[in-house]
């Protein structure tokens, strides 16, 4: 039996180191592969295990915070147009009579405080019904009140846009009254005329004309018919 496998190996001896060859070569790589899986079985540490825990929800965090950064993006307001209140239109008067008494307040018995005459135009700023409560026409400021059925509106006034027009367009009447207890009214500017009456503190006048040292006026009283020349001298503004 071992002559013939030694006649055997002598025979054949290529074939056989071949064969050898080739099982040594697959047993090597068997080996390499075995390794290699057993490496990649191997159970998964503690400390691995923690790490993925920490880092794998992580990642939606990020997320969720980065989504709710960009939710809270300030936006700029929407400018919204302001609509602008509308001026009230003024409504000008002026007296039906010569001289409408300006009272300090609406009713028969309270002080004259001016006069509305016919050359004068004011404008309303209150209505009661009875009685208007009236400021200048130039700036509104209040004048007093006077009796409704004693005045009539005026067409709506122009808007102008001139300055000096405005400046000439305003006329703003002086009222006087006697400096003595009773000053002589002459038909003519001389001491020598007829005298026609007298003037007292409580009257109210509006200079008509001036001729030297003389004024020719009229009561602002629509009740009155005093009128005629006074020296002006005697004679205080109001």
């Amino acid at each position: 039996m071992l002559d013939s496998i030694k006649r055997f190996f002598k025979i054949y001896p290529i074939p056989i180191f071949v064969l050898l060859l080739v099982f040594i070569v697959y047993y090597s790589v068997f080996e390499i592969l075995r390794k290699q899986e057993i490496v990649s079985t191997q159970p998964i540490t503690e400390a691995e295990s923690m790490q993925n825990e920490f880092v794998a929800p992580l990642q939606p965090q990020q997320n969720t915070q980065t989504q709710k950064n960009e939710n809270h993006i300030p936006q700029k307001p929407i400018p919204t147009k302001q609509e602008t209140p509308t001026q009230n239109t003024k409504t000008y008067i002026t007296t039906k009579v010569r001289a409408l008494n300006i009272r300090q307040e609406p009713n028969t018995t309270s002080p004259i405080i001016g006069k509305l005459t016919s050359n004068m135009q004011a404008v309303i700023l209150e209505d009661n019904g009875e009685w208007l409560l009236i400021g200048a026409a130039q700036n509104n400021n209040t004048l007093g009140w006077v009796l409704k059925n004693y005045t009539k509106i005026l067409p709506k006034t122009p808007i102008i846009h001139d300055m000096e027009e405005i400046t000439l367009d305003i006329h703003i009447p002086q009222y006087y009254t006697s400096k003595v207890p009773r000053l002589n009214i002459r038909q003519e500017p001389n001491t020598t005329s007829n005298v026609l009456g007298t003037l007292t503190p409580d009257d109210s006048i509006e200079i008509l004309e001036t001729k030297g040292d003389w004024v020719r006026f009229q009561d602002i009283n629509p009740s009155s018919q005093k009128n005629g020349w006074v020296m002006r001298r005697f004679l205080k503004e109001i």
